[in-house]
């Protein structure tokens, strides 16, 4: 039973991996912002997802433990913090991001102020 569930789910993997070689578009916006298509809703539980993992599980877990209820702090502030740069940066950041026609967080960073610091690209 064990096999054979690692077996489908290894198929059901090659198989969303082969339909995304077949559907995918060719331009470097699909690929690094997905088309500007995803919702809001997916980024959010992409962050989520990124956050539950490594620090989250298992550092938080340790901290705790090391700790005690000061780490309660930490995880309140994480929450804030959070919620902070979900509702001020990131409409801010998309919006300047288009404005100025970027892609990546360096090249965004670099035209940021209407410059153009290549150091932070590494292009010319």
């Amino acid at each position: 039973m064990l096999l054979a569930s690692f077996l489908g789910f290894l198929l059901l993997f090659l198989l969303i991996g082969f339909s995304s070689v077949l559907v995918r578009s060719k331009e470097q916006s699909d690929y690094l912002l997905a088309g500007s298509s995803v919702p809001p809703s997916l980024i959010g539980l992409s962050a989520v997802a990124t956050n539950n993992s490594g620090f989250m599980f298992i550092g938080v877990i340790g901290y705790t433990y090391a700790t005690g209820l000061p780490a309660f702090t930490m995880m309140v502030g994480w929450i804030l913090g959070d919620w902070m740069a979900a509702t001020l940066v990131t409409r801010k950041v998309r919006e300047v991001s288009e404005e100025r026609g970027t892609l990546t967080i360096p090249e965004l960073l670099s035209r940021w102020g209407g410059g153009h610091f290549q150091v932070l690209t590494n292009s010319k």
